[in-house]
């Protein structure tokens, strides 16, 4: 998001290079759902086009956004998405729970190093090894990975549209790819599990009729195991 520039010029940039043929559809990274639903007004007010997909964070250990704030997009049909970090830069892996090596991503580049003030740092370490570790257990009882796993758990998601790998080497993207296979067999029984052992799901709303929490938007729309 432009703070600099004014909403209104920036939807009418993207407007104007879908219009000649510059590109087919524009959307946003890391909006807030109050950004894009100004620009969704804008668009509405002066007849332009609207932003179709956004792209933010999502994995087991960042959910809110996703789950909560976006989901009005989501239930309207207005907003596709294309998630990154979907292994919070390698710490949903578990290769971080004793250190940072020097070979990976954070040893190597400073500029990542806020994945691990962020999960693994002083005041997360403890909460944030213990999911993993939960995690483990689970993927061991399934006979895979905790990546396969993890990213198996985001794309089941049915408001995740398609999501952002990122690998060092080839043998990483080619076992990342193996959560396509345990995606297929997605059950409910698996997902309560991991529901359970992660603990974090983003507070639900209160029905009105009941006062009783409304199912959230994941359980609801969780894909089904495929036959």
């Amino acid at each position: 998001y432009d703070y600099d520039t004014p909403l209104e010029e920036t939807v009418r940039a993207f407007n104007w290079l879908i219009e000649n043929n510059k590109i087919f559809y524009w959307g946003t990274s890391e909006w807030t759902a109050d950004q894009i639903r100004e620009a969704h007004a804008i668009c509405e007010r002066h007849n332009l086009i609207p932003p179709v997909v956004e792209q933010p964070q999502y994995n087991v250990l960042v959910r809110e956004n996703v789950e909560k704030n976006l989901a009005g997009f989501f239930a309207e049909g207005k907003l596709g998405t294309t998630v990154w970090s979907p292994l919070a830069g390698g710490v949903v892996t578990g290769k971080y729970r004793n250190g940072v090596p020097e070979e990976s991503r954070i040893g190597a580049e400073p500029e990542f190093k806020r994945f691990y003030v962020r999960f693994l740092g002083e005041a997360n370490l403890a909460k944030t090894n213990k999911i993993i570790d939960s995690l483990e257990t689970v993927a061991k009882e399934l006979n895979v990975s905790i990546p396969i796993l993890a990213l198996a758990w985001v794309i089941a998601n049915k408001d995740v549209t398609t999501i952002i790998l990122g690998a060092s080497r080839p043998q990483q993207l080619e076992e990342n790819v193996k959560a396509l296979d345990l995606y297929r067999n997605w059950t409910p029984e698996i997902e309560k599990k991991i529901e359970e052992v992660l603990g974090n799901a983003p507070p639900t709303i209160l029905d009105p009729k009941n006062w009783q929490p409304k199912p959230s938007r994941r359980e609801i729309h969780t894909r089904p195991q495929s036959k």
